[in-house]
């Protein structure tokens, strides 16, 4: 995994997106590749860069539920 490359002159960025940029881990997914599954734990947050994502819920009975397309 790559750190993120940043520059010294990014003026506008938020004190959020510099802590993404200078301390986050770089991770690249493949289309239809999980971030985080239904019912698992995860410690970290995501930041996208680029591209898409789905957010979706599975019911009890089996039905997907689209929660947010977001690119």
């Amino acid at each position: 995994m790559d750190k993120f490359n940043i520059k010294d002159s990014h003026p506008n960025i938020s004190k959020l997106e510099k802590l993404f940029l200078e301390e986050g881990v770089l991770t690249k997914f493949k289309k239809n590749e999980y971030l985080v599954q239904q019912n698992e734990k995860t410690n970290q947050i995501g930041f996208i860069m680029s591209g898409m994502f789905r957010l979706s819920h599975i019911d009890a009975d089996d039905n997907e539920g689209l929660l947010v397309i977001a690119s």
